[in-house]
């Protein structure tokens, strides 16, 4: 009976998605040309601008009533977005996502981007204000970026593009001819948008219980502006084909790494991590390693149970596209917690249990277009090997023309035990579904 049950679910849900997108394909016919001449008219504007509205929906399918609603994301989204050229020396610009968050039950207000950039010269220029960074060779997996993450979102089905949350700061790339430089400065802490269970429910090893909406995770951030700020370097050099570069940054864990006992708080300790990464062509696709040490200042000897220990982590990453708009890619994820003796005698004393040395990842990446690249589907498998659980991220897309797109998908997590990384997160797993519209 269950199993008929879950049949006919199913059944019924891609019943309406193929109806939902029917009535979507007529309505985006019938506006094309309403799109086409506002798109015409703003092209003529002194100023870049765009705008999309995006409505978004994801539900659980497995939900615990204790942790959180059903409804993981629900909101109604307006982006605006705009640019201006002050000459041949630099350009603004600005993003602001407005809308209504009905999963928090809150406005939505989410300030992207407001920056100038300057470039009063060729071989160097000066990004200074709110802005989106990223750099490094993962495939969502990420090493020497340092920049801040939005899990909540990526995990409750938000587009790609908002895994990665703003940073304030200040960018200068210095270009000669034979390598680039770029040197960036957070006067203030920016901090992952880390799982606290505000959205996604997770297991606290710590207290060893489940954190949901009304147990939210207890935090102490560093945010005294000029005194707890962040510092990022990147040298990179393309030599005879093969890019080559080092990377430096120094600030503080960027989700919780450590455990305040007295007050029990989660906490940031200081951090510093040193970098590389290699890129070449091989083989028809292209490879990629990176590699970094995480050096746990608070606790370089490993001697605190309280606070993360320093970790060697590295990647392998190939990617190839192959004929017919097919395209693969996977990836080899370590890490190798130092001072491991040290820690073991540690969590001993408090009776605790250790954590395992060795944490390790396999990632693939599916890809197909068809329909001349306006229908989409892919599939993004996390795997660990350690912890045998597993992470799936199933989509479907279909760009109906220039200006609308309707959109599928899921967060699926899966494994043997309840409290591994990946696992943990089973009570949020989601299907989403959204429609867009843009200029």
């Amino acid at each position: 009976m269950r199993n008929t049950r879950c049949q006919f679910i199913k059944y019924l849900f891609f019943c309406i998605l193929f109806l939902f997108s029917s009535s979507i394909e007529l309505q985006a016919q019938d506006s094309l040309s309403i799109s086409k001449k506002w798109s015409n008219a703003i092209n003529t504007w002194p100023i870049d601008f765009s705008t999309s509205i995006e409505l978004k929906n994801a539900f659980r399918i497995n939900n615990r009533k204790d942790l959180h609603n059903v409804q993981i994301l629900g909101e109604p989204r307006w982006q605006i977005e705009l640019g201006a050229y002050m000459g041949s020396w630099g350009e603004a610009k600005g993003k602001i996502d407005l809308g209504y968050d009905y999963a928090l039950r809150k406005a939505l207000v989410d300030l992207r981007e407001l920056n100038v950039d300057i470039y009063p010269q060729s071989w160097w220029n000066l990004k200074i204000g709110r802005q989106v960074l990223t750099w490094g060779k993962g495939d969502l997996l990420f090493i020497n970026d340092l920049f801040p993450k939005d899990y909540p979102s990526f995990f409750a089905g938000r587009d790609i593009q908002y895994l990665k949350a703003p940073n304030d700061a200040l960018k200068l790339t210095i270009n000669p001819s034979w390598m680039q430089v770029n040197v960036i400065y957070s006067p203030q802490f920016d901090p992952d948008r880390f799982l606290e269970a505000e959205r996604v429910s997770f297991y606290d090893a710590n207290f060893q219980m489940y954190r949901g909406e009304d147990n939210v995770l207890p935090t102490h951030l560093p945010d005294r502006f000029f005194q707890e700020d962040e510092w990022y370097w990147r040298v990179q050099r393309n030599i005879k084909g093969v890019e080559v570069a080092l990377y430096g940054y120094h600030g503080y864990w960027k989700s919780p790494g450590g455990f305040d006992a007295m007050n029990g708080n989660y906490i940031f300790p200081k951090l510093n991590v040193y970098g590389f990464s290699v890129e070449g062509s091989i083989a028809g696709g292209i490879l990629a390693v990176e590699g970094g040490f995480y050096d746990s200042i608070d606790d370089r000897d490993g001697l605190d149970p309280f606070i993360n220990n320093g970790e060697f982590r590295w990647l392998v990453n190939y990617q190839r596209d192959f004929k017919k708009d097919f395209s693969m890619g996977i990836q080899y994820y370590s890490e190798i917690m130092t001072d491991y003796d040290n820690h073991v005698d540690a969590v001993t004393v408090l009776g605790a249990v250790a954590e395992n040395q060795y944490y390790d990842m396999l990632t693939l990446r599916l890809k197909k277009l068809i329909n001349k690249q306006r229908i989409e589907f892919a599939l993004f498998t996390f795997y660990s090997i350690q912890e045998n659980d597993v992470y799936l991220r199933p989509s479907a897309s279909y760009k109906l023309n220039d200006y609308w797109k309707i959109s599928v998908g899921g967060n699926i997590f899966m494994g043997e035990n309840e409290t591994t990384f990946w696992n943990q997160l089973r009570f949020n797993n989601n299907i989403h579904f959204g429609v867009k519209w843009g200029i």
